[in-house]
């Protein structure tokens, strides 16, 4: 099963993002399994677009508490490309997405981001960010 995940609308009244993620199973287990995925990230901010690329791996665990309700721990790296700045960037999210069919989840990721564009850029000391999204995934 490969999912293809398609998630919008970070919870931030100000800025518009969206994540699109290929997930790859590498191993499965009765009741998880590991994957391996590429993501890229959107976001239109009020200073100007922001692209993130990364490649990570992650675990899910299948129907906790509830039949179809699983979730997920993906850690990731890969690079920001903001105002002709590119710059590394790990990240970590943590997913919870209810399967409505086979081939159809409703989705929750939040993330926290190192945001090293904002040192190179405006110099912050406090760069790491979180996020929150809801969304969807498709089960190829």
């Amino acid at each position: 099963e490969i999912s293809a995940c398609l998630v919008g609308s970070e919870m931030c009244i100000r800025d518009r993002a969206i994540i699109a993620k290929v997930e790859i199973p590498v191993k499965k287990f009765p009741n998880s399994y590991i994957i391996a995925f590429p993501s890229f990230e959107y976001t239109g901010l009020h200073s100007g677009a922001s692209r993130r690329y990364a490649i990570g791996v992650g675990y899910v665990q299948k129907n906790v508490f509830l039949k179809n309700l699983n979730f997920g721990a993906y850690p990731d790296y890969g690079f920001i490309n903001r105002m002709g700045n590119s710059t590394g960037s790990f990240g970590l999210s943590i997913e919870a997405f209810y399967k409505i069919t086979d081939w159809f989840s409703l989705s929750y990721i939040h993330q926290i981001v190192e945001r090293s564009d904002l040192v190179i850029l405006y110099n912050e000391t406090s760069y790491i960010r979180p996020s929150s999204f809801v969304g969807f995934k498709f089960h190829i």
